[in-house]
């Protein structure tokens, strides 16, 4: 059985059967932090695929990898 948690991401990314989606919307209906943190999850969710349908694209500089066993 798969957490709350893992039925949110499963959610965003469509991924979820019927049954899932019920139990999804039961644990929402019963346990008012996990509805805020899938109202909080949903925001960020949706204005990330704006950004990225409006081509808004944020590139991470490459790490830089440090040596630790050298002098």
């Amino acid at each position: 059985m798969m957490t709350p948690h893992d039925l949110m991401i499963r959610y965003f990314d469509g991924q979820l059967t019927d049954e899932e989606v019920r139990e999804l919307q039961s644990a929402l209906l019963t346990d008012t932090a996990r509805s805020r943190e899938f109202v909080a999850s949903a925001e960020i969710h949706g204005r990330l695929k704006s950004e990225l349908a409006a081509g808004n694209v944020v590139r991470m500089p490459a790490a830089r990898h440090s040596n630790r066993w050298g002098p």
